[in-house]
């Protein structure tokens, strides 16, 4: 949704924003965040734009692979070698987003109603 209404560069305005900010809490955690999102946020964009199918499958299939990748990149830089942590949060990472899949006609039409002058307010 955030590449669909907001643009690709409010995403990446927002990230660098939150990565500045935990960067003053902690580095490793700003350089093991900022390095899985860009990871898995390319790999949502490829599959976004890449596929011909409706929102809620490029959200199901970018999801399957963006979530682990991100869960490998975050511990390993964070945390280390943990493999419990980073099967946990895959799989958390990944329901969590298929929750979403449900309402994903209800938001975009909430959205759309909304128009641009609510998208461009951020």
């Amino acid at each position: 949704f955030a590449q669909k209404y907001w643009g690709h560069w409010k995403v990446w305005l927002w990230m660098i924003l939150s990565a500045i900010i935990t960067l003053v809490l902690n580095w490793q955690v700003a350089v093991a965040s900022v390095s899985a999102f860009l990871i898995s946020e390319a790999i949502d964009w490829f599959v976004y734009y890449v596929m011909k199918k409706d929102l809620k499958w490029r959200v199901i299939v970018s999801n399957l692979f963006s979530c682990p990748m991100d869960s490998l990149v975050f511990v390993i830089i964070a945390f280390g070698w943990v493999p419990e942590a980073i099967f946990g949060q895959a799989v958390i990472k990944y329901l969590s987003g298929l929750l979403v899949v449900p309402f994903i006609p209800q938001i975009t039409k909430a959205y759309d109603k909304l128009g641009e002058k609510f998208v461009n307010h951020f």
